[in-house]
């Protein structure tokens, strides 16, 4: 005898032998067992899943002599047929080499008959995808309403092709991929049956390749067993699969956990060696990539009885769970960049070196610095010391005291001794005893230097709005009290915003260098340095201690300077060299604006307010909207102008509209116009662009009111807010008027 085929010899013949599927093979021995048998069936999956087979067994269970049974009995002469091909009642069709609709028709005329031998007439249709849309219509009816001994089985691997009329009237069953671990096992048990020795690796690697096809992993143990000389041997296999070993993508990954570059590119020139496809590699790293994860995260996962599970094991223990995702990330974005390498062991060498560089972001956490808030205590008022270090002011400070000796050691042409006043002391802290001393002190900075007073002013406001702001978000059940001599103690009011003094600062330092360059160039008056001098560090001190806030009558004399320090103050204020004044552009209607309006589709509601304006308006428009008329001549009227000339009507057509202009269709717009008019006229039709049309009234009509539209919403204080707020343009196009 003949040898036969893995896949032709272990075909099953009972529903117990077929592996996986138990969801269709479940629902298929209820309904033979019951006798709930459904007309028609479709078997949908990829190839090698048991379509077919699923289908013979039911042909079977159908006409088993034992009766129907989801366990034929397979030694009837029936059943026997069946395996063998030739049972009479049992039609096997392949749709893709019988695809006219001829074909079809010849296969429908026989249903007619009844069964030969059988119980039913069985028609198995095998890729039933590949039939004609004209096949499909002559099966529909027969598929519908077929004869009670007739039964058809549909199999196909791309049941999106099927119309949903077929669809409609099948009970559809999709068949799954097998698993890796299923095919295994069934190979194990085919080759344990047939004494071939075989390596569990090399079934892996089968059971892999195959893809989920039971068919081609027996294809595929037949031509191992060929190469293998009566063994699967692990290397022969994965030599004719043209794979890598797990062996190999192991190894690199742990030349990767040691973090040793060396010896990663050693293992790669051993791979160049003996020869690999390198997506394949990146490939089986991500594979193994994934196994360690899953043992890391699941390590009850692992498969004990796999050669290389100590290894995965120990992979995961040496590997964090962030670099393998890490990995894993890396070698899927390698594959997709594999082809713009210059060549695949460059790209592959990348990844590797990328592997090896990168590591995952770690994050820490932030932790608050711990701010003191002094408190008050209670029947006192609230005083609030100066911070104990403020690198800036200190800078000011120094800055201030540099400037007073540069404008004491300027030449003067006309010395004059004169006993200049004591600087202010520094006071640390502030309450409200001591509000007398800066009041007092501040007319003399006006005097002296308005310019300097206004700086330093401005600047001392600022510091008391930001310690307000600081105060009321910080102690919000203790308010500031305002405390000075000429008003009662009010509550202060909080402040909407907390300016900072970054402004102020900057603000006082150049002032400080102008007034350093302008006392160079200028004889000092008597005592301004010293004054000048000593009530600016008397300024600094107080925004030291910027708790406590000034009385605002001086305030205000301090925010306004005379003409000169007006003057002096240009400098440091931005002027525009160019004042652009934002002009008002009328909307004007220009020719495609016009075009475009009149491409609008406009609305019913519209199209009869334009037609009884254009009728109020001209003659014409009305007696040719109120012509009782077919439509074609009416649309002639609608579109020719009119001249009027005692019972002579003279039309002027349009060059558009000449085909309208039939000697039917002027004996029809004449009697529509004399039974309008009661009198009998004489009509004459011409073409020209002389006159208004009505529909050109209408044109005319709508176009005005788009532009009036269009102005009305540019002139809308709403829409004009929106445009200047957040630089909005109006979309013109998207006008129509109402």
């Amino acid at each position: 005898m003949s040898y036969q085929v893995l896949a032709r010899k272990w075909r099953p013949h009972q529903f117990q032998d077929v592996v996986g599927q138990s969801h269709v093979l479940t629902a298929l021995a209820n309904a033979l067992d019951h006798n709930r048998l459904h007309h028609a069936y479709l078997f949908s999956g990829t190839r090698g899943v048991g379509k077919t087979t699923i289908a013979r067994i039911f042909a079977k269970g159908l006409n088993c002599e034992q009766g129907v049974t989801s366990t034929p009995c397979g030694v009837c002469s029936t059943c026997q047929e069946i395996d063998q091909g030739r049972f009479v009642d049992l039609l096997e069709i392949d749709a893709a080499s019988r695809t006219k609709v001829e074909d079809t028709r010849d296969l429908l005329d026989n249903v007619q008959y009844k069964p030969a031998r059988g119980r039913y007439k069985v028609y198995l249709i095998d890729e039933v995808h590949m039939l004609s849309r004209h096949s499909f219509n002559a099966l529909l009816k027969t598929l519908e309403e077929p004869p009670e001994y007739v039964k058809f089985l549909l199999a196909t691997t791309d049941p999106q092709k099927l119309p949903v009329t077929i669809l409609s009237r099948c009970l559809q069953f999709h068949l799954k991929h097998l698993d890796a671990t299923q095919i295994k096992d069934q190979l194990s048990h085919v080759l344990e049956q047939e004494t071939v020795s075989a390596e569990p690796r090399a079934l892996s690697l089968i059971a892999r390749a195959a893809e989920g096809s039971m068919r081609d992993a027996l294809s595929l143990t037949d031509q191992a067993i060929a190469l293998g000389n009566g063994s699967v041997l692990e290397g022969q296999v994965t030599e004719m699969l043209g794979t890598l070993s797990t062996d190999q993508a192991i190894l690199l990954l742990e030349a990767l956990a040691e973090g040793h570059a060396n010896h990663v590119m050693q293992c790669l020139t051993h791979l160049a060696e003996v020869g690999v496809e390198w997506d394949g590699l990146l490939k089986e790293i991500a594979g193994q990539l994934h196994r360690v994860a899953m043992a890391q995260a699941l390590p009850e996962s692992v498969d004990a009885s796999s050669p290389d599970a100590e290894r995965i094991l120990m992979l995961g223990q040496s590997i964090s769970p962030q670099d393998v995702q890490l990995y894993y990330q890396i070698a899927l974005q390698g594959r997709q960049d594999l082809p713009y390498a210059p060549d695949g062991r460059a790209g592959l060498e990348m990844v590797l070196l990328r592997m090896l560089a990168f590591r995952p972001v770690t994050s820490q956490q932030y932790q608050p610095s711990v701010v003191s808030v002094p408190t008050n205590e209670a029947g006192k008022a609230p005083a609030v010391s100066a911070p104990q270090s403020n690198s800036r002011l200190e800078t000011l400070k120094a800055q201030v005291e540099a400037s007073r000796t540069v404008s004491k050691a300027a030449p003067a042409p006309a010395p004059a001794p004169a006993p200049a006043p004591a600087p202010a002391p520094a006071q640390p802290a502030l309450n409200p005893t001591q509000s007398q001393p800066i009041q007092a002190a501040q007319p003399n900075v006006v005097q002296d230097d308005p310019q300097m007073s206004a700086h330093m002013a401005a600047m001392e406001m600022e510091a008391q709005r930001e310690t307000e702001s600081h105060a009321d978000y910080d102690l919000p059940s203790q308010p500031t009290v305002v405390t000075s001599p000429q008003q009662p103690q009010q509550p202060q009011q909080p402040q909407q915003t907390a300016p900072s003094s970054a402004g102020s600062l900057v603000a006082a330092r150049n002032m400080l260098r102008s007034r350093v360059r302008h006392q160079e160039g200028q004889s000092p008056k008597k005592g301004s340095a010293a004054t000048a001098g000593g009530d600016a560090l008397s300024v600094i001190d107080r925004i030291a201690a910027k708790h406590k806030p000034a009385d605002p009558a001086v305030f205000q004399q301090a925010s306004m300077p005379n003409e000169n320090a007006a003057t002096q103050d240009e400098a440091y204020r931005w002027k525009p060299t160019k004042i652009e004044t934002a002009e008002e552009k009328p909307v004007t209607v220009t020719p495609d604006k016009i075009k475009k309006a009149l491409q609008h589709e406009r609305t019913p509601e519209m199209r009869d307010k334009l037609e009884k304006e254009s009728i109020e308006l001209d003659e014409w428009s009305r007696i040719a909207s109120a012509l009782e008329a077919p439509r074609l001549v009416k649309q002639m009227a609608l579109n020719a102008s009119m001249e009027r000339h005692g019972d002579q009507i003279n039309l002027c057509l349009r060059g558009e509209q000449a085909h309208l202009n039939t000697e039917k269709a002027q004996a029809a717009l004449l009697d529509a116009l004399s039974n309008q008019l009661g009198t009998s006229i004489t009509l004459s039709v011409t073409q020209g662009e002389a006159g208004t049309t009505p529909l050109e009234w209408r044109d005319r009509l709508y176009t005005e009111k788009l532009a009036q539209a269009s102005q009305s919403l540019s002139d809308d204080p709403n829409v004009r807010f929106i445009c200047q707020r957040f630089a909005a343009q109006l979309d013109e196009e998207s006008v129509r008027p109402i």
